[in-house]
């Protein structure tokens, strides 16, 4: 069983920066902007960049959940096509708790 497990915005980012197509999915097409922003912050290199993309990226969490939590199950099973993965998983909130969600 191939799985996938999504820990994180930066990882997301790159993930839909590596597969724009799966922006066509109609739940991710929000992140658009939110990926594009953050791929790009995580090539950069240099000292002040840290602190900046850490906001960054806390900032897009929430966003990056939400579009996660209300794909319809024909989004995930698109995506899983395009990524070619049995399931997908990503991690959220609950409770100010991190929990694990597998589709």
């Amino acid at each position: 069983m191939k799985k996938l497990v999504l820990s994180s915005p930066n990882q997301l980012a790159r993930l839909l920066d590596n597969n724009p197509v799966l922006l066509e999915i109609p739940g991710l097409s929000p992140l658009k902007t939110v990926s594009h922003q953050l791929a790009r912050a995580g090539l950069k290199k240099c000292s002040a960049c840290s602190s900046r993309n850490s906001n960054l990226y806390a900032n897009a969490r929430p966003q990056m959940e939400a579009a996660l939590a209300n794909l319809t199950t024909e989004d995930y099973i698109t995506m899983k096509k395009i990524l070619g993965m049995d399931q997908v998983c990503y991690w959220h909130k609950i409770n100010g708790k991190l929990a694990v969600t597998c589709l």
